[in-house]
């Protein structure tokens, strides 16, 4: 699978908040607010499905089609 570029940074803040790593979620919840606005309800509950899926899958491109599947656009939406 080639990399999954996606219109949100809500895959990337998943992946930190899973890992633990506090400043690189913080840079890309503010890079989210300032391309995107302010989280919405949904956007959290999507947030919160995407570290599940980061807890459970190791392999990158198995994670980054588990994202497409949950609704996360993409640049290259097929």
């Amino acid at each position: 699978m080639a990399k999954v570029k996606f219109k949100s940074f809500i895959p990337k803040m998943a992946y930190h908040l899973s890992e633990g790593n506090k400043e690189s979620f913080k840079h890309f919840e503010k890079r989210q607010i300032e391309v995107y606005g302010n989280l919405s309800h949904k956007d959290l509950e999507t947030l919160m499905n995407c570290v599940e899926i980061c807890h459970d899958v190791e392999d990158r491109d198995e994670r980054d089609k588990r994202f497409v599947e949950l609704g996360i656009p993409t640049s290259c939406q097929k």
